[in-house]
């Protein structure tokens, strides 16, 4: 059952979203990172927004707005995903296959986190 938190503060209520509800893992966003940003120079880190989704991997709990979840699934598309998915014929049958399942699941994490935000 998927679960929607609700939280205010002084200064604003904004809807909360539980990582775990969604069977997102945080630790796929920090190995898309690891993979893709690490060896990045820290400016082109700051640039390309590693460092802002790193701050909220690092963050404690799984809860985040519906804009952060999006940022942290985001990430997990990498270079090679990107690859794999532009040149198909230069990968085998089952790497294309798991590039795809992958697309198809973030995909359907974005529409369910627009309908959630929607509500």
């Amino acid at each position: 059952m998927l679960y929607i938190h609700s939280m205010s503060n002084e200064q604003t209520a904004s809807l909360m979203i539980s990582l775990k509800d969604l069977g997102f893992s945080k630790q796929a966003t920090k190995r898309a990172y690891i993979q893709d940003g690490e060896h990045l120079p820290q400016k082109e880190q700051d640039d390309r927004g590693f460092t802002d989704v790193m701050k909220l991997v690092n963050r404690r709990g799984s809860n985040y707005t519906a804009a952060e979840c999006k940022m942290l699934i985001d990430y997990t598309w990498t270079s090679h995903d990107e690859c794999v998915e532009c040149n198909p014929d230069d990968h085998s049958a089952l790497i294309v296959w798991q590039n795809a399942e992958k697309s198809k699941r973030i995909r359907k994490l974005f529409s369910l986190i627009e309908k959630l935000a929607d509500k």
